[in-house]
């Protein structure tokens, strides 16, 4: 049973500058994501661990709306593809919370 099929597409050069605009936009939010984590962590380390409070997913995807309206560029961009990059960064830092705990 065939579930996917692979398409070649040729996009125009309009169209790739979007992409690509596209792709720009998500791997900077991304990055300043993983930068505010990891900046949390590093703050939060010095307290007890009752009292360490971590960003979450949702705390980050609830700040959206608060980028777009600070950087309008966003604000052409579906929530939901940005919503998805910040989704995979929660999974690869959960994957490796995970890794280091099984270590330990």
């Amino acid at each position: 049973m065939l579930l996917a099929q692979k398409i070649c597409i040729f996009p125009s050069n309009d169209q790739q500058k979007v992409l690509w605009g596209l792709s720009e936009k998500c791997r900077l939010l991304y990055n300043f994501s993983l930068q505010n984590r990891k900046l949390n962590w590093i703050q939060e380390q010095v307290k007890p661990k009752k009292e360490r409070k971590y960003i979450t997913y949702n705390e980050q995807s609830a700040t959206l709306s608060l980028l777009k309206q600070k950087y309008p560029q966003y604000k052409w961009e579906y929530s939901k593809v940005l919503q998805q990059v910040l989704k995979k960064l929660n999974e690869i830092l959960f994957k490796l919370y995970e890794s280091d705990l099984s270590k330990e």
